[in-house]
């Protein structure tokens, strides 16, 4: 996996994570205040299902090879976020969490809202500017081939030119030759001129997928 997968997988885990630790709390909340039993337990299941999702991104967060360019500030945000991965794992599922109280729910939520969803805002800010600067850096590579083919395409364009104007005249001389020779001549000429009109096809295609790929940066 190159830099740029490892990036992308980053801020995909990243938003993932983010948008299940509120709603994990969130669940929390109302499992513990849940009226029946019924409900309870459907909670629980939710409850399960994002702790295990959360963790899961977490885990797979804890494992990129990016981590190692985190600033101060990004790695005690990344700190909360590991730090609120571990208490909810904490959270027993036996008996429909039957040890979650209402005000450990709350509690939850609060640092979810309070202190993990920021510091998934830090981070995840961190990994778009590094992506952002890694496109520029693409941009002004391409940039800078496209300069350099641009060079190559007008110096074969010349030559395509001079090919054009030599088999033009040769098909002046294959018409005064005449006979057998001129025919034979003139065929050659012609093969000549429909070969530089092919090269200066070829050049003009590359030249827009080369715009087309520079456009999609």
């Amino acid at each position: 996996m190159d830099a740029e997968t490892h990036l992308e997988t980053a801020i995909k885990e990243l938003r993932r994570g983010r948008g299940l630790a509120v709603n994990a709390g969130a669940i929390g909340i109302t499992l513990a205040t849940a009226i029946d039993a019924g409900e309870r337990a459907e909670m629980a299941r939710y409850l399960s299902d994002f702790i295990s999702r959360f963790c899961g991104a977490v885990g797979s967060i804890k494992r990129s090879p990016l981590l190692g360019q985190l600033d101060p500030e990004n790695l005690r945000a990344l700190e909360e976020i590991k730090g609120f991965g571990g208490e909810i794992e904490k959270l027993d599922p036996k008996d429909h969490f039957s040890a979650l109280t209402r005000d450990r729910a709350t509690e939850l939520t609060t640092r979810a809202r309070e202190m993990t969803l920021p510091s998934f805002y830090v981070v995840i800010r961190f990994f778009e500017n590094d992506r952002a600067k890694t496109t520029a850096r693409r941009a002004a590579h391409v940039k800078e081939q496209t300069k350099q083919l641009e060079k190559m395409f007008s110096e074969v364009e010349d030559i395509g030119r001079m090919i054009h104007l030599i088999s033009l005249n040769a098909s002046v001389e294959a018409a005064r030759a005449g006979g057998e020779s001129g025919r034979s001549f003139k065929v050659i000429a012609d093969e000549i001129r429909s070969l530089a009109a092919k090269s200066a096809a070829l050049i003009e295609t590359t030249r827009s997928a080369l715009k087309d790929e520079e456009t999609g940066l």
